[in-house]
Protein backbone atom coordinates (compact mmCIF):
# COMPACT_ATOMS: atom_id res chain seq x y z
CA UNK A 1 0.00 0.00 0.00
CA UNK A 2 2.82 2.37 0.89
CA UNK A 3 4.52 1.80 -2.48
CA UNK A 4 1.31 2.62 -4.35
CA UNK A 5 0.86 5.85 -2.40
CA UNK A 6 4.47 6.80 -3.09
CA UNK A 7 4.09 6.11 -6.83
CA UNK A 8 0.82 8.07 -6.90
CA UNK A 9 2.48 11.06 -5.21
CA UNK A 10 5.36 11.01 -7.71
CA UNK A 11 2.98 10.78 -10.67
CA UNK A 12 0.86 13.61 -9.26
CA UNK A 13 3.93 15.78 -8.80
CA UNK A 14 4.99 15.15 -12.40
CA UNK A 15 1.68 15.34 -14.25
CA UNK A 16 -0.70 17.41 -12.13
CA UNK A 17 0.75 20.77 -13.32
CA UNK A 18 0.51 19.54 -16.92
CA UNK A 19 -3.09 18.45 -16.35
CA UNK A 20 -3.96 21.90 -14.98
CA UNK A 21 -2.51 23.55 -18.10
CA UNK A 22 -4.53 21.22 -20.34
CA UNK A 23 -7.77 21.80 -18.41
CA UNK A 24 -7.47 25.59 -18.38
CA UNK A 25 -6.70 25.66 -22.09
CA UNK A 26 -10.45 25.03 -22.51
CA UNK A 27 -11.43 27.80 -20.09
CA UNK A 28 -13.67 30.47 -21.62
CA UNK A 29 -12.27 33.13 -19.31
CA UNK A 30 -9.03 34.97 -19.95
CA UNK A 31 -8.22 34.60 -16.28
CA UNK A 32 -6.16 31.54 -15.42
CA UNK A 33 -7.71 31.27 -11.96
CA UNK A 34 -11.46 31.38 -12.63
CA UNK A 35 -13.35 28.74 -14.62
CA UNK A 36 -16.29 30.23 -16.53
CA UNK A 37 -17.06 27.55 -19.11
CA UNK A 38 -15.80 25.27 -21.85
CA UNK A 39 -14.53 26.68 -25.16
CA UNK A 40 -12.19 25.90 -28.06
CA UNK A 41 -11.72 29.54 -29.00
CA UNK A 42 -8.20 29.71 -27.61
CA UNK A 43 -7.02 26.96 -29.95
CA UNK A 44 -8.35 28.84 -32.95
CA UNK A 45 -6.82 32.05 -31.59
CA UNK A 46 -3.44 30.38 -31.30
CA UNK A 47 -3.78 29.02 -34.85
CA UNK A 48 -4.50 32.54 -36.16
CA UNK A 49 -1.54 34.11 -34.34
CA UNK A 50 1.07 34.50 -37.06
CA UNK A 51 3.93 35.13 -34.62
CA UNK A 52 3.23 31.94 -32.69
CA UNK A 53 2.95 29.87 -35.86
CA UNK A 54 6.20 31.30 -37.25
CA UNK A 55 7.96 30.57 -33.95
CA UNK A 56 6.54 27.04 -33.91
CA UNK A 57 7.77 26.35 -37.44
CA UNK A 58 11.17 27.79 -36.51
CA UNK A 59 11.37 25.52 -33.45
CA UNK A 60 10.41 22.45 -35.49
CA UNK A 61 12.99 23.27 -38.15
CA UNK A 62 15.77 23.68 -35.60
CA UNK A 63 14.68 20.56 -33.69
CA UNK A 64 14.61 18.49 -36.89
CA UNK A 65 18.14 19.37 -37.96
CA UNK A 66 19.39 19.08 -34.39
CA UNK A 67 17.87 15.61 -34.13
CA UNK A 68 19.45 14.39 -37.38
CA UNK A 69 22.93 15.77 -36.67
CA UNK A 70 22.90 14.64 -33.03
CA UNK A 71 21.91 11.10 -33.97
CA UNK A 72 24.63 10.84 -36.60
CA UNK A 73 27.41 12.30 -34.44
CA UNK A 74 26.29 10.56 -31.24
CA UNK A 75 26.01 7.16 -32.92
CA UNK A 76 29.35 7.51 -34.68
CA UNK A 77 30.99 8.57 -31.43
CA UNK A 78 29.49 5.68 -29.47
CA UNK A 79 30.47 3.10 -32.09
CA UNK A 80 33.99 4.54 -32.29
CA UNK A 81 34.35 4.65 -28.49
CA UNK A 82 33.23 1.01 -28.24
CA UNK A 83 36.27 0.02 -30.32
CA UNK A 84 38.74 1.98 -28.19
CA UNK A 85 40.91 0.66 -25.43
CA UNK A 86 39.25 0.60 -21.99
CA UNK A 87 40.98 3.74 -20.68
CA UNK A 88 40.26 5.75 -23.82
CA UNK A 89 36.67 4.53 -23.82
CA UNK A 90 36.26 5.53 -20.18
CA UNK A 91 37.72 8.98 -20.88
CA UNK A 92 35.34 9.54 -23.81
CA UNK A 93 32.35 8.55 -21.69
CA UNK A 94 33.56 10.82 -18.86
CA UNK A 95 33.74 13.85 -21.15
CA UNK A 96 30.22 13.14 -22.40
CA UNK A 97 28.86 12.90 -18.85
CA UNK A 98 30.63 16.12 -17.87
CA UNK A 99 28.99 17.96 -20.76
CA UNK A 100 25.58 16.97 -19.36
CA UNK A 101 26.16 18.60 -15.98
CA UNK A 102 27.53 21.91 -17.27
CA UNK A 103 24.94 24.63 -16.47
CA UNK A 104 23.10 25.90 -19.52
CA UNK A 105 23.99 29.50 -18.85
CA UNK A 106 27.72 28.66 -18.85
CA UNK A 107 27.39 26.63 -22.04
CA UNK A 108 25.37 29.41 -23.65
CA UNK A 109 27.94 32.08 -22.78
CA UNK A 110 30.74 29.83 -24.06
CA UNK A 111 28.94 29.28 -27.36
CA UNK A 112 28.19 33.00 -27.61
CA UNK A 113 31.88 33.85 -27.23
CA UNK A 114 32.86 31.06 -29.63
CA UNK A 115 30.59 32.32 -32.40
CA UNK A 116 31.69 35.90 -31.72
CA UNK A 117 35.36 34.98 -32.14
CA UNK A 118 34.56 33.22 -35.43
CA UNK A 119 32.42 36.19 -36.50
CA UNK A 120 29.51 33.89 -37.31
CA UNK A 121 26.16 35.46 -38.05
CA UNK A 122 23.58 34.52 -35.42
CA UNK A 123 20.55 32.67 -36.70
CA UNK A 124 19.26 29.20 -37.43
CA UNK A 125 22.73 27.75 -38.04
CA UNK A 126 24.14 28.91 -34.70
CA UNK A 127 21.06 27.61 -32.89
CA UNK A 128 21.27 24.20 -34.58
CA UNK A 129 24.97 23.92 -33.72
CA UNK A 130 24.31 25.01 -30.14
CA UNK A 131 21.43 22.58 -29.66
CA UNK A 132 23.49 19.80 -31.19
CA UNK A 133 26.22 20.49 -28.64
CA UNK A 134 24.05 19.53 -25.67
CA UNK A 135 22.03 16.83 -27.49
CA UNK A 136 24.91 14.68 -28.77
CA UNK A 137 25.83 13.38 -25.28
CA UNK A 138 22.33 11.96 -24.78
CA UNK A 139 22.53 9.96 -28.02
CA UNK A 140 26.10 8.92 -27.25
CA UNK A 141 25.25 7.57 -23.81
CA UNK A 142 22.10 5.73 -24.90
CA UNK A 143 23.79 4.11 -27.89
CA UNK A 144 26.84 3.20 -25.79
CA UNK A 145 24.62 1.38 -23.30
CA UNK A 146 22.85 -0.45 -26.11
CA UNK A 147 26.15 -1.45 -27.73
CA UNK A 148 26.90 -3.61 -24.72
CA UNK A 149 24.27 -6.03 -26.03
CA UNK A 150 26.17 -6.52 -29.29
CA UNK A 151 28.12 -9.79 -29.29
CA UNK A 152 31.50 -9.16 -30.99
CA UNK A 153 31.55 -12.76 -32.19
CA UNK A 154 28.61 -12.04 -34.50
CA UNK A 155 30.52 -9.24 -36.21
CA UNK A 156 33.64 -11.38 -36.46
CA UNK A 157 31.59 -14.18 -38.00
CA UNK A 158 30.15 -11.78 -40.56
CA UNK A 159 33.62 -10.53 -41.44
CA UNK A 160 34.86 -14.11 -41.79
CA UNK A 161 32.03 -14.79 -44.23
CA UNK A 162 33.21 -11.94 -46.45
CA UNK A 163 31.05 -9.05 -45.27
CA UNK A 164 32.70 -5.65 -45.47
CA UNK A 165 32.82 -3.50 -42.29
CA UNK A 166 29.90 -1.30 -43.33
CA UNK A 167 27.82 -4.31 -44.34
CA UNK A 168 28.51 -6.02 -41.02
CA UNK A 169 27.57 -2.84 -39.16
CA UNK A 170 24.35 -2.34 -41.13
CA UNK A 171 23.29 -5.99 -40.81
CA UNK A 172 24.18 -6.70 -37.18
CA UNK A 173 25.03 -3.63 -35.10
CA UNK A 174 22.57 -1.10 -36.50
CA UNK A 175 19.37 -3.16 -35.91
CA UNK A 176 20.42 -3.75 -32.31
CA UNK A 177 21.17 -0.12 -31.50
CA UNK A 178 18.26 1.33 -33.51
CA UNK A 179 15.92 1.56 -30.45
CA UNK A 180 18.61 3.55 -28.63
CA UNK A 181 19.04 5.83 -31.64
CA UNK A 182 15.28 6.37 -31.80
CA UNK A 183 15.16 7.17 -28.08
CA UNK A 184 18.08 9.56 -28.45
CA UNK A 185 16.36 11.24 -31.40
CA UNK A 186 13.22 11.74 -29.35
CA UNK A 187 15.16 13.19 -26.42
CA UNK A 188 17.15 15.46 -28.75
CA UNK A 189 13.99 16.80 -30.33
CA UNK A 190 12.36 17.37 -26.94
CA UNK A 191 15.46 19.11 -25.55
CA UNK A 192 15.71 21.34 -28.62
CA UNK A 193 12.03 22.29 -28.52
CA UNK A 194 12.29 23.06 -24.80
CA UNK A 195 15.47 25.15 -24.68
CA UNK A 196 15.24 28.82 -23.76
CA UNK A 197 18.53 29.85 -22.11
CA UNK A 198 20.98 28.88 -24.84
CA UNK A 199 18.58 29.82 -27.63
CA UNK A 200 18.16 33.34 -26.26
CA UNK A 201 21.95 33.85 -26.31
CA UNK A 202 22.75 32.54 -29.80
CA UNK A 203 19.58 33.44 -31.71
CA UNK A 204 19.26 36.12 -34.36
CA UNK A 205 16.54 38.74 -34.76
CA UNK A 206 14.66 36.52 -37.23
CA UNK A 207 15.12 33.22 -35.39
CA UNK A 208 12.78 33.40 -32.41
CA UNK A 209 11.75 29.93 -31.25
CA UNK A 210 8.45 29.03 -29.66
CA UNK A 211 9.80 28.75 -26.07
CA UNK A 212 11.38 32.19 -26.44
CA UNK A 213 8.09 33.60 -27.76
CA UNK A 214 6.11 32.04 -24.91
CA UNK A 215 8.62 33.30 -22.35
CA UNK A 216 8.26 36.85 -23.66
CA UNK A 217 4.46 36.54 -23.56
CA UNK A 218 4.53 35.23 -19.99
CA UNK A 219 5.86 38.58 -18.77
CA UNK A 220 2.34 39.91 -19.33
CA UNK A 221 0.74 36.92 -17.58
CA UNK A 222 -0.37 33.41 -18.49
CA UNK A 223 -3.19 33.38 -21.05
CA UNK A 224 -5.36 30.47 -22.24
CA UNK A 225 -3.80 30.93 -25.67
CA UNK A 226 -0.45 29.87 -24.26
CA UNK A 227 -2.14 27.00 -22.43
CA UNK A 228 -3.72 25.83 -25.71
CA UNK A 229 -0.41 25.88 -27.55
CA UNK A 230 1.32 24.09 -24.67
CA UNK A 231 -1.41 21.42 -24.72
CA UNK A 232 -0.83 20.80 -28.42
CA UNK A 233 2.91 20.37 -27.82
CA UNK A 234 2.29 18.00 -24.92
CA UNK A 235 0.02 15.79 -27.02
CA UNK A 236 2.53 15.79 -29.89
CA UNK A 237 5.28 14.58 -27.54
CA UNK A 238 2.97 11.93 -26.06
CA UNK A 239 2.19 10.72 -29.58
CA UNK A 240 5.89 10.51 -30.43
CA UNK A 241 6.60 8.56 -27.23
CA UNK A 242 3.66 6.24 -27.93
CA UNK A 243 4.85 5.67 -31.49
CA UNK A 244 8.33 4.85 -30.24
CA UNK A 245 6.96 2.38 -27.70
CA UNK A 246 4.76 0.79 -30.38
CA UNK A 247 7.69 0.32 -32.74
CA UNK A 248 9.90 -1.13 -30.02
CA UNK A 249 7.12 -3.51 -28.89
CA UNK A 250 6.65 -4.67 -32.49
CA UNK A 251 10.36 -5.36 -32.84
CA UNK A 252 10.44 -7.27 -29.56
CA UNK A 253 7.50 -9.39 -30.71
CA UNK A 254 9.21 -10.02 -34.04
CA UNK A 255 12.42 -11.12 -32.34
CA UNK A 256 10.48 -13.37 -29.96
CA UNK A 257 8.63 -14.95 -32.91
CA UNK A 258 11.90 -15.60 -34.76
CA UNK A 259 13.42 -17.12 -31.62
CA UNK A 260 10.45 -19.46 -31.18
CA UNK A 261 10.64 -20.44 -34.85
CA UNK A 262 14.33 -21.31 -34.49
CA UNK A 263 13.71 -23.33 -31.34
CA UNK A 264 10.88 -25.20 -33.03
Amino acid sequence: MGKRIYIFMIMALLYLPVAIVIIYSFNASKSGAVWTGFTLDWYSAAARDGRLIDSLLMSLEIAFFTCIISCVLGTMGAVGAARMRPRAKQAASLFMYISLIIPEIILGVALLMFFSVLNVRYGVMTMVLSHTTFCVPYVFIMVSIRLRAVDPSFIEAARDLGAKPFKAFASITLPIIMPAIASGALISMAMSLDDVVISSLVSGPQSVTLPMRIYSMLRLGVTPEINALSTVLVFVMFMLVGLLQFVQAGRRSERAAKKEARNA
